[in-house]
């Protein structure tokens, strides 16, 4: 690309005779520009060929009646690991609510460096949370709340989003950005897993594969089922 927006620009500025006097020079950059321009299509070749997605796409039903949809996504870059998901959901209890979500981890080396959650319900902001790596810390700032705190926990393995395409081996402990705590996920059987929440609800994964195909929200009031139907 370098060498031919050279040749260009020599034809529309008509700096063909000094080419002659600077042919040598010229001839240099040109070998010199042309394998840094290789250099950077490999690098570039390298880092796509290094980037590898996952895409999962989860049916939200209650009652047997699909309520909504939630899609994730897994993207592996090296040794970092970028979590997502997008859900939508309107469900009617007394009236309709309407809830919609952003949630967002990031690991390097197996270590929890960032993570974020942002929930509207009904169009009012219901949680908007961020928690960070700092100095063997993590740092969880609230937006909604307007407050800043310190979880002098480290370090951080998993999160509920990693949930979905990692099959806990053994009892352990997830992120939750919601709740801004730590929280226990117990092995009731073979891939299948309970997490209890702090509003009392609780939720079983069930796996494939290694993969998330199922998950139940009991709650006092409802229960919520998540079913894998493509990735």
């Amino acid at each position: 690309m370098i060498p031919i927006f050279i040749f260009w620009a020599f034809k529309k500025y008509q700096l063909a005779p000094k080419a002659k006097f600077y042919g040598d020079r010229f001839l240099k950059l040109i070998l010199q520009y042309s394998k840094k321009s290789i250099y950077i299509i490999l690098s570039l070749l390298l880092i796509t060929a290094g980037l590898k997605a996952q895409n999962l796409q989860y049916a939200i039903s209650k009652g047997g009646a699909t309520v909504g949809v939630l899609k994730y996504s897994r993207n592996v870059v090296n040794n970092t690991i970028l979590y997502k998901a997008e859900t939508n959901v309107k469900v009617r209890f007394i009236s309709l609510i309407a809830v919609n979500s952003k949630e967002e981890s990031n690991f390097k080396d197996g270590v929890m460096q960032y993570s974020s959650v942002y929930r509207e319900v009904n169009g009012h902001i219901k949680t908007n949370c961020h928690t960070g790596l700092n100095y063997g810390s993590y740092i969880i700032e609230d937006k909604k709340e307007n407050e800043v705190k310190a979880l002098n926990t480290y370090p951080i393995t998993g999160s509920f989003l990693s949930l979905y395409y990692n099959e806990p081996a053994n009892n352990t402990t997830i992120y939750s950005d919601s709740y801004k705590t730590l929280i226990t996920i117990i092995k009731l059987e073979e891939h299948k897993y309970k997490v209890t929440l702090p509003d009392g609800s609780d939720n079983y994964y069930y796996y494939n594969k290694g993969i998330c195909t199922k998950v139940e929200v009991v709650h006092t009031l409802y229960k919520l089922v998540f079913s894998l139907i493509s990735n």
